[in-house]
């Protein structure tokens, strides 16, 4: 919990750069472990007034950082009881406009648990002239290490360019790949080859200087560690000869399957999860291998009302799970791409509209009912799912939503598995509100929404049904009403319901 919420605070206070996770242990006893966690950021940076105050409940360093980036001011002073609560403690070291450093201490007891897998290679990798590139200097050290396990110690290089003239003679074995999560604007050109499109050390471009010098399957073997958020493009690549695509970050686990593939490739099958381009040959190894996965609800087209430095977080969560997004952050914005540039909502191509509350506030229910008012006009059936995103289940984000009628709920921070069974969750609960017997769709809202609820779209003189097993909210729905005007019936259960809907057509 300390770490998701330091990491997530560096993550959202960041606009460029990087937050990276350092973990050391400072003290080991036969019987304990003193460890300390480091969550560096090169973000906006902490004044030393605001410093003094960070970790006092309910507090912010201004104001202005409660309107721009949300949030309660509760969660450094909770981790720093956390802390406490292990033996340890915590602190902040930061430069206004520079980036911060927050650490904590922490004792663990030490546990009998199984001996740890160990990472063996063949022979024949001390033989491999194995090549590192990765323009970002903390992910160049963090696989690094991971090669050092291996007992490999590779040629490491900044940019894919640089790489080039070692590609030209030949003398690299196995490439391995680290693309810019965001393509450079500042191109490099080859001098070689002026009249060529620029390199930059995006995913587009290593991938092309890749397949260039792996045409023939057997030459050299590469490794790309593709960014989360850039999935979708590469499946474009999945048929590269000698090329293993690893989702990033990227496990211990994952790196030696793909080597260990790369070195004797004759020795794996091809029935698990990692995909060797062109060659058909694959090797078993962990979720986070890219093609390898849950197993998936069916694809939907998924429009995102959300912050734009956090929408590509959930599109690249959703996209793996073979899911189309479109992205919006504005309410403008998504009530426009909802309306197909309409004045109403005439049409729907959505499967499911996911809304930000720390976004859209208020507005969310607005957004929310103009989508259930579509509903309840359209003959197709079709009844899109309608998620919010919410800080916790507690507060008005959760009411608000809730009485908006949403379909389902995800909350921060956000976890895959924990999205993909939200999402699976709310399709059955919107599949659900397809009546069989009132025919159409519905919607479900709480007896104690206000009457404009229903206003905007239903004229009085039409008759209504209301089904409720408590005798005192069947009076006072039908008190209400019939005050505006409607004609109105009710039934204590489905049976009665259906009984009723045979002899009378409701609106």
């Amino acid at each position: 919990q300390i770490l998701l919420n330091l990491l997530s605070n560096g993550i959202k206070f960041t606009n460029s750069g990087q937050v990276y996770l350092l973990a050391e242990m400072e003290e080991e006893t036969p019987t304990h472990q003193a460890f300390r966690f480091k969550v560096y950021d090169s973000g906006i940076g902490i004044s030393e007034e605001g410093q003094k105050k960070l970790f006092n409940r309910f507090s912010q360093v201004d104001s202005s950082t409660t309107r721009t980036y949300g949030g309660t001011g509760l969660g450094l002073a909770i981790s720093k009881q956390f802390a406490e609560l292990m033996n340890g403690s915590m602190g902040v070291q930061s430069n206004l406009g520079k980036g911060s450093l927050f650490w904590f201490n922490a004792v663990f007891k030490k546990i009998n648990t199984a001996v740890q897998p160990t990472f063996s290679l063949p022979s024949a990798v001390h033989s491999k002239r194995i090549m590192l590139v990765a323009d970002n200097e903390t992910l160049r050290n963090a696989i690094l290490r991971y090669l050092e396990t291996f007992g490999i110690v590779p040629r490491s290089v900044e940019g894919i360019l640089t790489a080039v003239p070692y590609l030209k003679e030949r003398s690299v074995d196995i490439l391995i790949v680290c693309p810019s999560v965001q393509q450079q604007r500042s191109a490099i050109t080859d001098e070689n080859n002026p009249d060529e499109e620029p390199i930059t050390d995006d995913l587009r471009s290593c991938m092309k200087i890749v397949a260039q010098y792996a045409q023939e399957p057997g030459d050299m073997q590469s490794i790309v560690f593709c960014p989360i958020t850039q999935l979708s493009q590469a499946a474009v690549y999945r048929n590269v000869p000698g090329c293993i695509m690893l989702s990033r970050p990227g496990r211990l686990s994952a790196l030696h399957a793909a080597l260990k593939q790369c070195i004797s490739p004759e020795e794996h099958n091809s029935h698990s999860a990692i995909e060797r381009g062109g060659s058909g040959e694959s090797v078993e190894v962990e979720d986070e291998i890219m093609g390898g996965g849950m197993a998936r609800i069916p694809s939907m087209r998924i429009l995102i009302a959300m912050q734009l430095e956090q929408q590509h977080v959930l599109r690249a969560m959703l996209v793996r799970e073979s899911h189309t997004c479109d992205l919006c952050n504005s309410f403008n914005e998504v009530m426009a791409m909802l309306r197909n540039g309409e004045d109403t909502f005439s049409h729907f191509s959505h499967d499911c509209v996911i809304l930000d509350y720390e976004l859209l506030g208020s507005k969310t229910s607005i957004v929310a009912k103009e989508i259930q008012g579509y509903i309840r006009r359209s003959t197709s059936g079709k009844r899109p799912i309608l998620i919010g995103i919410v800080n916790g289940f507690d507060g008005q984000e959760y009411h608000e939503c809730t009485q908006a009628g949403m379909d389902g709920l995800i909350t921060r921070p956000f976890d895959r598995m924990k999205v993909k069974e939200a999402i699976a969750k709310a399709a059955t609960i919107s599949e659900s509100k397809r009546d069989p017997v009132l025919g159409g769709s519905h919607v479900v809202c709480s007896t104690s929404s206000s009457r404009a609820a229903y206003a905007s779209d239903l004229d009085g003189k039409q008759r209504i049904l209301v089904v409720d097993d408590d005798a005192g909210q069947r009076r006072v729905l039908r008190a209400m009403l019939s005050k505006d005007g409607f004609e109105v019936d009710t039934a204590e259960d489905g049976s009665q319901a259906v009984k009723a809907v045979q002899k009378v057509k409701y609106d």
